[in-house]
């Protein structure tokens, strides 16, 4: 989680509205109790800050990115076919009517950053 005095994520999770379990999860990590921390970290952030579900729900949740005016999306994928998960995505960026996109729902995330979910 980095330094105690610096420290990009912890101020970026306690700009979403997460401010008490941002500097648990500091005080865990640099305590190297780092289980611990990684259980404080709430399952609503890393929900919406990551691409995880259903193909429906991954396609509505790219589709609500490009919606908002995300042209860009970094991919870390679990796939056993790496090359084969990249075409499924391209398809799904295509232009689908069928595909609704989805508003954020529940906690709304306001990025000072434009483009930056």
């Amino acid at each position: 989680m980095g330094a105690r005095s610096t420290n990009f994520y912890k101020d970026l999770l306690a700009r979403y509205g997460w401010e008490e379990e941002a500097q648990r999860i500091q005080d865990l990590f640099l305590s190297k109790r780092y289980e611990d921390a990684y259980a404080v970290a709430p399952e609503e952030y890393i929900e919406r800050a990551n691409l995880i579900g259903d193909e429906s729900t991954v396609r509505q949740r790219i589709r609500a990115h490009e919606a908002a005016g995300v042209s860009h999306l970094d991919l870390q994928l679990h796939d056993p076919d790496p090359v084969a998960a990249i075409e499924k995505i391209r398809e799904w960026t295509r232009v689908d009517p069928a595909v609704p996109a989805l508003g954020a729902g529940g906690r709304e995330f306001e990025s000072p950053h434009p483009n930056h979910i």
